[in-house]
């Protein structure tokens, strides 16, 4: 999109909440570049910027993330747990259960490798998001309250591996 549509749209958005029709307003997808082009003029700073992260994409995803950090938006993780669906058979899987184990024989609670990733998030104040048309996934994810806090050794977990994109639309 051109840097003048871009901010065309989000004083649009603005308008948006000003009128009282949202509460806060945010992104989705957007790139360092893309941020820096609205914040220039913008009276409102996106709340969110919604984007494919996991440890695939980490190291790609890096920059984005510590900008929004940086500027005070909130990171949600569209296809956080995408690799648990779609990208079986990765260099992450090992390492998931692995800490899944650990945290059996450390705390006596079973953890899925799904709700390890999920935890992987939370000291990185990254908003995780999950859905599923079953019922099953969403409860495991709200159970992760629950669970076991994930120490710092076993959050240093090598969650890293090849940039790869698992969603796809």
């Amino acid at each position: 999109m051109k840097e003048g549509k871009l901010k065309h749209w989000w004083k649009e958005m603005e308008q948006v909440k000003k009128e009282g029709l949202a509460k806060s307003i945010g992104v989705s997808n957007f790139t360092v570049d893309h941020l820096q082009v609205i914040l220039e003029d913008a009276a409102v700073i996106p709340a969110v910027n919604q984007i494919e992260l996991h440890p695939y994409v980490w190291d790609t995803a890096s920059e984005v993330y510590s900008f929004c950090k940086q500027n005070g938006i909130v990171v949600a993780s569209f296809g956080g747990l995408s690799r648990i669906v779609r990208g079986l058979g990765g260099p992450v899987d090992p390492v998931l259960a692995s800490a899944s184990e650990r945290l059996l024989k450390e705390s006596g609670t079973r953890v899925s490798p799904s709700q390890v990733l999920s935890k992987w998030f939370i000291p990185k104040g990254v908003v995780g998001i999950t859905t599923s048309s079953k019922a099953s996934p969403i409860k495991e994810a709200l159970s992760n309250a629950s669970l076991p806090n994930l120490t710092t050794k076993l959050l240093r977990l090598k969650l890293k591996g090849p940039s790869r994109i698992i969603v796809s639309f």
